[in-house]
């Protein structure tokens, strides 16, 4: 059986570029790259440059060595959390 992996690409403003953080989970890892965008990048360009050069990045191993814990609320908590 094939290991499982997740992976989670978010795109940032961090002045005075675009950034992309890459995660990726594997058995008991975590890795991360950060990829420099510069202007801001269209959907159609993230989805380009991943298909182009996902493959090619670099991913960091950190201390972690379980995969993080996402708590997910229920849309009625969320709603009452942002009335708050």
């Amino acid at each position: 059986m094939k290991d499982l992996v997740r992976s989670q690409c978010t795109i940032l403003f961090e002045e005075p570029f675009w950034i992309g953080l890459f995660e990726k989970w594997e058995e008991n890892c975590y890795s991360v790259c950060r990829v420099v965008f510069g202007k801001e990048p269209t959907s159609s360009e993230i989805y380009e440059w991943m298909l182009a050069c996902y493959g090619k990045l670099s991913f960091k191993e950190t201390q972690r060595s379980e995969r993080p814990l996402v708590k997910k609320l229920s849309p009625k908590k969320l709603k009452k959390q942002i009335t708050r």
